[in-house]
């Protein structure tokens, strides 16, 4: 088995900033350690497995990622937890629209011992009656505290009706389909999902890569079986969403649909960081600074392979949501008519290449962005950096053209 040197720089033996990336396919799940000097390292170990995948069943992914903790063939609940906190490592997981990632900090020394535990859970995870009857609990617990907020509510909502198909439910279910559940669907999801060539494993920190790659390859081994092929997703419902409540805050937001090819995508985000929620945008300074509507700006992005979403969004009183409404919408399509200036979109630029450079010094995100974006065939942070130097304010300028031009959806609550 051969691994390949992406790119050819120094060895871990090097000065404190060198960085070594090996890469390796072994039986189809794609092996990748970088070395970062320190006395730490941070695994990610991620799934084509999110909710997509839920089917019949929504929030089934995220049920199945609670219950990769509560117990495996070798080790039961209590034993697995005694193990990750013997290791002194964050040992934890979160579920997203098309991946689980289970991730692990741990001392350099015990890489090995962690690595061993993922693959524990990955291949031997036992869901027992018992323990989903108690973890079920858990989880409508925490859909009511969810359910608790009127700003996720209506954003939950609002993603459910612009995104269609295999996406139309909630990330983490509802009370009834949590209840519906039984312990043979989660165990049947996680050994039919769970397999190499729906996985990437990343380990990122002070460990000889070559050494991390050997030990990788040593313990996660099973026979090749076909990953399940991805749901469909369609457009969904556009025009607007009114919710009313009781509270003293009003919320809009903007749902606009982004092309999900990667060059196309990144040039209308860079347009997004323009408009965003930093103080020197032009959301933030006419939503607070010039009319001081309210104190929330946001701008988020969100992607699969062949889905895109942008969301903006702002806060207010109640009695000002359709102001509120209106001025977002003036700013957007001020942009979409006229285009950036040279400044605002170098500024931009810097952002996102400040954002990337920080996430060089994070063990932890660089690890998850590393196992996702590689299992989803999204550009990796430097490979961004790349393409985002060739961009013209005119090509950026013409991407938020597509975007506020395309289909939308407005959630209002007031």
């Amino acid at each position: 088995m051969k691994a390949s040197r992406l790119p050819a720089v120094s060895s871990p033996t090097s000065p404190k900033n060198s960085r070594t990336l090996l890469r390796n396919s072994h039986r189809e799940l794609n092996l990748l350690a970088e070395y970062h000097p320190g006395p730490l390292t941070a695994i990610a170990l991620s799934v084509r497995a999110g909710a997509r995948f839920d089917g019949a069943h929504p929030g089934l992914a995220h049920a199945a990622e609670h219950m990769l903790f509560q117990g495996t063939k070798q080790l039961d609940q209590r034993s697995l937890t005694e193990l990750a906190a013997q290791l002194g490592g964050q040992h934890n997981a979160v579920t997203r629209h098309e991946t689980i990632t289970l991730t692990f900090e741990c001392f350099n020394q015990e890489v090995e011992r962690a690595l061993w535990l993922l693959a524990e859970q990955y291949y031997h995870t036992c869901v027992e009656d018992h323990r989903w009857k108690v973890e079920r609990h858990v989880i409508m617990d925490e859909i009511r505290s969810y359910a608790s907020d009127p700003v996720h509510t209506l954003h939950e909502a609002a993603f459910c009706q612009f995104v269609g198909g295999a996406l139309a439910h909630p990330l983490t279910g509802t009370l009834t389909s949590v209840r519906k559940m039984r312990s043979t669907h989660l165990q049947t999801f996680i050994e039919r999902h769970f397999v190499h060539r729906a996985t990437c494993l990343a380990v990122v920190g002070g460990v000889d890569p070559q050494q991390v790659l050997q030990t990788a390859e040593r313990i996660f081994t099973a026979p090749p079986r076909p990953p399940i092929k991805p749901p469909r997703i369609t457009p969904g419902r556009t025009g607007v969403l009114h919710r009313r409540q009781s509270g003293t805050v009003g919320y809009v937001i903007f749902f606009l649909e982004a092309p999900p090819h990667p060059r196309d995508f990144l040039a209308a985000a860079v347009a997004l960081e323009v408009l965003g929620d930093a103080p020197d945008t032009r959301l933030f300074q006419e939503v607070r600074g010039r009319r001081g509507l309210g104190y929330a700006v946001d701008a988020s992005s969100f992607w699969g392979p062949d889905w895109a979403v942008f969301t903006v969004a702002a806060s207010c009183h109640p009695s000002d949501v359709s102001r509120l409404r209106d001025t977002i919408e003036a700013v957007c399509e001020a942009a979409a008519n006229d285009g950036f200036s040279a400044d605002e979109f170098e500024r931009a630029r810097k952002k996102l290449h400040f954002g990337y450079a920080l996430l060089q010094d994070s063990l932890f995100d660089r690890a998850v962005s590393l196992a996702e974006d590689t299992l989803l065939g999204f550009p990796l942070p430097e490979e961004i950096e790349a393409l985002t130097r060739d961009f013209t304010v005119d090509e950026i300028g013409a991407a938020w053209q597509r975007v506020w031009r395309g289909r939308k959806l407005v959630a209002l609550l007031s």
